[in-house]
């Protein structure tokens, strides 16, 4: 009994090491076809990672990719977003938005209305019409890092993407005005607070809300 043990686990662990009468080369075949099955099996595998890059300039770039186990990337979102909230001062020497105003006053971070008739009158295909919206036309004029900017649009950021440009004492924590398709909400659009994007509320187009331009 003891020996026919020993000739089955043999038996048994040959049918799964490389034979030791294999040549280098089919060895390192044998290496690869696994690697291969492997990656083909782990290739839906994806794990999210988030790069937050503050390019000194005003300006902060977020890049969200996908990483499968086997080293391969795929792109989800290369999205700029300025460092300021509209109203506030940036500082290229401290590399901050705190070239005006107080901690009180978040800095001298301004709100601005949607449209103020509070209807479709400001519209465009949806967005704010850059020259009727007060919201669409402060960041369409504005021209930090002579860059082209809209009004911030969270898709398809989510609260941990953002999470790590937020946390400043610049940033209010109230309402943001974001850019959504059309809604039958005629008279509303879309705010969240940047503290928790992944909720997105509804406001009057009348109201005064702060306001993040990005590209």
């Amino acid at each position: 009994m003891k020996y026919l043990i020993i000739i089955v686990f043999t038996v048994s662990v040959n049918c799964f090491l490389p034979s030791q009468t294999q040549t280098k080369s089919e060895k390192a075949q044998d290496r690869w076809t696994t690697l291969y099955v492997y990656c083909f099996a782990m290739y839906n595998a994806w794990t999210e990672v988030t790069t937050v890059t503050d390019n000194k300039d005003g300006t902060v770039r977020i890049l969200v990719e996908g990483v499968n186990p086997c080293g391969g990337r795929k792109f989800i979102t290369d999205k700029l977003l300025k460092k300021c909230i509209q109203g506030q001062l940036y500082r290229s020497a401290q590399n901050d938005c705190k070239g005006t105003g107080t901690a009180a006053d978040y800095y001298g971070a301004q709100k601005f209305q949607w449209c103020p008739t509070d209807d479709e009158s400001c519209d465009s295909s949806g967005d704010a019409d850059v020259n009727k919206s007060p919201a669409g036309n402060s960041c369409d004029k504005d021209m930090t890092a002579n860059r082209k900017w809209q009004i911030f649009d969270t898709y398809p950021l989510n609260q941990k993407n953002i999470n790590e440009f937020i946390n400043r004492d610049e940033i209010p924590k109230e309402f943001f005005w974001i850019n959504l398709a059309p809604t039958s909400r005629t008279s509303q659009a879309g705010v969240t607070y940047l503290s928790n994007i992944d909720a997105i509320l509804f406001r009057n187009k009348s109201s005064m809300q702060f306001l993040l331009c990005s590209k």
